[in-house]
């Protein structure tokens, strides 16, 4: 389905006009994850990343992941046996222009992360995830 998305920034440039002229972006969990596949063919996480990125910066797609304040967007809580995982990201075209936060190492991220990854506790990150979503609220501004 990732790659459904990517090109179907190929069909808006079409219908736009030409190559990189439509302004697009897609969001969400996307479930970047990796996967544990049988017969040596898995994928880490990291790599499945990489890989959708250069896929991404192809020349007749020219989009862009977005980096974050935070990495890891998905927390089941403090009992689960799974920890944070990065799998909620925002795609955009190149053409696209986002206000600038800073993330907690001092970097530029173009998504602000708010929600159980801004709670200082693990009882705090509990309490938010139980009330909302296991899942951080993912908030930009695209700039003209």
């Amino acid at each position: 389905m990732l790659e459904r998305a990517f090109e179907f920034r190929r069909t808006l440039d079409a219908a736009e006009g030409g190559a990189g002229k439509a302004k697009y972006l897609f969001l969400g969990d996307l479930n970047t994850m990796g996967m544990e596949y049988p017969f040596d063919r898995s994928i880490d996480a990291k790599l499945e990343l990489a890989k959708w990125d250069r896929y991404a910066a192809r020349a007749k797609i020219a989009m862009r992941r977005l980096a974050k304040t935070h990495d890891a967007t998905w927390f089941n809580g403090s009992t689960s046996s799974l920890p944070p995982s990065n799998l909620d990201h925002v795609y955009a075209s190149t053409n696209l222009k986002f206000k600038v936060y800073t993330r907690p190492d001092g970097a530029e991220a173009h998504v602000a992360m708010r929600g159980w990854v801004q709670q200082a506790t693990p009882a705090a990150k509990d309490k938010w995830i139980a009330s909302y979503s296991d899942h951080s609220l993912m908030y930009f501004e695209v700039h003209s």
